[in-house]
């Protein structure tokens, strides 16, 4: 496959490699006439295409997965997914509390089967993934920042460990919702900073802790136990 060309970035020199790579998985999709399903070219055949890292790729990557753009499948590579950047299925805004808590709800019953699945996982380097954004949440949450994006990216790496892309194409649907409420929760959290963030990093470490030891009852509590959580501080039990 030839490299792909560049489309003109006015401040192209100027941004981390990580968007460049981004950007041009897209350029892949759109001047390849690439449709929803067609598989990508793998890690490595991007990595020489784009003249990137595989670790820069993977980011990139991750951050496409977030958008419904890729979906991944276990032993199989990265697919397109939708050419919009987001799910086929899209919901609209919040319309009142009760919608709010109603998706939380919802949210406690996907991701605690999501985590059930991903302690399953056969893929160790997409477990070992989970990690990895478990950790950047905690560094963030350290500096006593709210860290939605990075809360985020850690909930929808679990996802991907589950090997099923229906879970990713799911939550990428809803991101506008996660995001939303993962904010609330964090902002009605009200505690010291310090403790806050103690006290969010101990919970995501019980679900990253349950996944890598396989145990998909412990991952399906944690997960329960943090999602239900965030609907008693913003509704009270």
């Amino acid at each position: 496959m030839q490299p792909v060309k560049a489309k003109p970035h006015s401040r192209e020199s100027l941004e981390p490699r990580g968007d460049l790579a981004y950007e041009r998985v897209i350029d892949l999709v759109e001047q390849g006439g690439l449709v929803t399903g067609s598989r990508l070219p793998s890690e490595a055949e991007m990595s020489r295409m784009f003249d990137v890292s595989r670790p820069i790729l993977r980011q990139a990557l991750a951050r496409l997965r977030s958008e419904g753009r890729v979906y991944a499948r276990r032993g199989s590579g990265n697919f397109v997914g939708s050419l919009v950047g987001r799910s086929n299925l899209n919901f609209g805004p919040f319309n009142g509390r009760d919608e709010i808590r109603k998706f939380m709800e919802f949210r406690v019953i996907l991701e605690g089967e999501a985590a059930a699945l991903a302690a399953m996982s056969a893929d160790a380097e997409a477990v070992a993934v989970v990690t990895v954004k478990r950790r950047q949440l905690d560094a963030r949450l350290s500096r006593h920042e709210l860290a939605v994006e990075e809360d985020i990216a850690f909930h929808m790496a679990i996802a991907a460990a589950t090997g099923n892309p229906y879970f990713e194409m799911t939550m990428a649907a809803c991101m506008e919702q996660i995001r939303v409420s993962v904010r609330l929760t964090k902002e009605t959290l009200n505690r010291p900073p310090a403790v806050r963030a103690d006290y969010l990093s101990d919970e995501h470490r019980l679900i990253d802790e349950a996944i890598r030891s396989g145990d998909p009852a412990a991952a399906r509590h944690a997960m329960t136990m943090h999602l239900r959580r965030g609907v008693v501080r913003l509704f009270g039990g």
